[in-house]
């Protein structure tokens, strides 16, 4: 028996001749998604950590509370002397 068996001698009809079993495949996607997924995971996990903007001011929230107060109250001045 041959490789061509069934077959009429020439190439084969289609590419389904030629290609892995559904299940096969999708297997190997599978087994490829989920690596990549997990090395996206462990990255998430080993990059630095971003710092907010609270940390980086060294301020305690009721300074910065202060600091926004004061600053509304001198735009409310500015605004209020600009429409008189």
């Amino acid at each position: 028996m041959s490789d061509h068996e069934g077959h009429s001698g020439g190439p084969p009809t289609t590419d389904d001749d030629l290609s892995l079993p559904k299940a096969t495949v999708a297997k190997m996607i599978s087994a490829e998604v989920e690596d990549v997924l997990k090395d996206h995971k462990q990255q998430q996990k080993d990059r630095e950590k971003k710092v907010s903007k609270f940390e980086q001011s060294g301020l305690t929230e009721e300074e910065l509370l202060a600091k926004q107060e004061e600053l509304f109250a001198a735009s409310r001045a500015k605004f209020q002397t600009t429409q008189q």
